[in-house]
């Protein structure tokens, strides 16, 4: 008996949202707070908000997954598309984990 495995696509969508206030009636706006969301088809699975200062500071995988999209910042192990230390490897592989492990099939 041959065993076929189906692998499920699955969308995850990374929402970064920042909210301002207008400054003395003009254009210039002054951030208040920055919100991060990530979905996994449709489910959101993570959030946060933090200030300004906190996201201009922030390390996180999310954060340095950004400014790398965004061409503000190379990856330090240029071949290596992985997380780049230990404890990021092992963040990543436990959200791999969390949002495609669960729904691979086995069809006989």
């Amino acid at each position: 008996m041959e065993k076929k495995r189906i692998q499920i696509i699955r969308c995850i969508e990374i929402s970064i949202c920042h909210e301002t206030e207008s400054r003395d009636g003009g254009k210039a706006k002054e951030l208040l707070s920055v919100s991060r969301s990530i979905t996994s088809d449709g489910k959101e699975v993570y959030k946060d908000k933090m200030s300004p200062e906190m996201y201009i500071a922030s390390k996180d995988p999310i954060r340095n997954l950004e400014r790398f999209l965004l061409g503000l910042e190379e990856s330090k192990d240029g071949g290596n598309i992985g997380g780049n230390s230990r404890k990021r490897g092992s963040f990543f592989a436990q959200i791999w984990r969390k949002l495609f492990c669960k729904k691979i099939q086995f069809i006989s």
